[in-house]
């Protein structure tokens, strides 16, 4: 369930749900897919190199950690060793929004069956970045990260390793909703979740 929360609130941010995003159409249009997709690889980078000196940040730049606003590098998945075995990452240049949707972890290697177990525990977390960016900068962050408790319901971070290829498919335009029926899906679905909403 969490799981598909985090992916959820992946795509609708990378949609721009809210009114203020729908807003900031001519702001966020200076970068198109590349860039957006240039500026997440960038942003993956630092968390694995543990470095945000290369990130072109705006000097106004609004960071949140799960909810609590925070400096940029100060979260729970920054640190050493960091690798993103499983990530996947959707744009939309209409509103300057890019969101990485994955799994960050301190194992410095895959998990096989057939190696030795290592001496202490590293942490997974499934991970959620949205980035907004406008003139080619960042000028907001938002991380969500979560470690699930051993023996947690759900697959583990660590079993994740390819995305389903089905989010990278192109679809024909007659099968394609237009913005605003995925602006309603997505507020119907939150709806629910906070039970604005009786979706029995």
């Amino acid at each position: 369930m969490r799981l598909c929360l985090l992916l959820a609130i992946a795509v609708a941010s990378a949609l721009g749900v809210s009114a203020q995003a729908q807003r900031s159409t001519a702001a966020g249009a200076s970068c198109d897919r590349r860039c957006l997709l240039q500026v997440m690889f960038e942003y993956t980078e630092a968390i694995t190199d543990n470095d945000i000196s290369k990130l072109a940040l705006a000097p106004t730049v609004r960071v949140t950690n799960n909810g609590t606003e925070t400096t940029l590098g100060k979260g729970d998945i920054w640190g050493p060793a960091r690798r993103l075995p499983y990530r996947q990452v959707f744009t939309d240049p209409v509103t300057g929004a890019a969101v990485f949707y994955g799994v960050v972890t301190m194992s410095t290697r895959p998990t096989r069956p057939d190696t030795p177990a290592p001496t202490d525990t590293p942490k997974w977390w499934y991970y959620t970045a949205r980035l907004k960016v406008e003139g080619q900068r960042i000028t907001e962050v938002e991380e969500i990260a979560y470690e699930p408790p051993p023996n947690g319901f759900g697959a583990p971070p660590s079993s994740l390793t390819l995305p389903d290829r089905i989010f990278d498919t192109a679809l024909l335009d007659s099968e394609r909703s237009t913005r605003e029926q995925l602006f309603d899906i997505a507020n119907k679905y939150f709806d629910a979740v906070s039970h604005r909403i009786d979706y029995r």
